[in-house]
């Protein structure tokens, strides 16, 4: 026999992960056009931000931590003069 509630369980679990998917993908694709660092580090691994659709998608990001995310600003010095 059947658990009484279980589809209706099923149900919002897949309605929660859609939800929580399309969070990513608007987090993802707002990160890609305000953060240079993300877009770069996205860029250098030939990503676009419509790649990354589902938490399954996000072992495709390339690894980083702080040291790789924190602009070097004499870099951005000699791009800007």
């Amino acid at each position: 026999m059947a658990e009484p509630g279980r589809d209706l369980r099923r149900f919002a679990l897949r309605k929660s992960q859609g939800a929580m998917d399309a969070t990513l993908r608007r987090l993802v694709r707002d990160a890609y056009n305000h953060v240079a660092a993300f877009r770069a580090r996205m860029d250098d691994a030939d990503l676009r931000p419509g790649r990354i659709r589902t938490s399954d998608d996000l072992q495709r990001l390339p690894p980083s931590d702080r040291r790789s995310l924190t602009p070097d600003r004499r870099v951005d010095f000699l791009r800007a003069g």
